[in-house]
């Protein structure tokens, strides 16, 4: 699945309180990141993955997934913002 799809897919079934589906289909994504064209878009999925993470109460998920993106991008402050805050 492309990883706009992805999230898009992922982001309509939290609305939906699915919230563990969402993130199983994000896990995938994050599982072969080289279907991924962009770091980026890694990070993308990651950041995402997180915040629903952290809406379940999941914080040690949560931080995985944040630290897993700041891997690709050591440099992005919100990222660490957001690890920090956990």
């Amino acid at each position: 699945m492309e990883y706009r799809s992805t999230l898009e897919t992922a982001l309509q079934l939290a609305r939906d309180e699915r919230t563990e589906e969402a993130l199983s289909i994000l896990d995938q994504s994050l599982a072969t990141p080289s279907l991924m064209k962009t770091p980026r878009q890694f990070v993308l999925i990651a950041r995402n993955a997180a915040v629903l993470s952290e809406g379940l109460g999941d914080l040690n998920r949560a931080a995985d997934y944040y630290g897993r993106a700041l891997g690709l991008t050591p440099e992005d402050a919100s990222l660490m913002l957001a690890l920090g805050q956990i």
